[in-house]
């Protein structure tokens, strides 16, 4: 069984930036919703490292996450690290590529 857990409109998608913390998304005014993966490593301003399913829940995958931040003269850069273990199928690392490009290019970004 794969559950696929995320909403193509959740209520609420949000990181808990400290050790412990969680990725959350939430769907409903109900309160369902998904941890999508765990925060292991908080650095403020340096780096923000997280691993879980993310939005493969049900299936026998983990993802380390990490977000490298460097500063620039207005703003920073965030350099994407994205690494996977377990049962991973063949075209995983382009659904993710376009799934971390539409939320850090296209939603983030803007």
């Amino acid at each position: 069984m794969v559950d696929h857990s995320f909403s193509e409109s959740p209520k609420k998608l949000y990181i808990e930036a400290r050790p412990g913390g969680g990725f959350y998304e939430i769907f409903d005014d109900t309160g369902d919703g998904a941890l999508h993966a765990t925060v292991i490593l908080a650095e403020r301003g340096k780096t923000l490292r997280f691993t879980g399913p993310l939005g493969l829940s049900g299936t026998a995958i983990d993802m380390v996450v990490t977000y490298a931040y460097e500063p620039r003269l207005e703003g920073c850069v965030v350099k994407l690290i994205v690494e996977a273990s377990g049962n991973v199928k063949e075209g995983l690392a382009e659904t993710v590529d376009r799934v971390w490009t539409h939320f850090l290019v296209e939603r983030l970004k803007p």
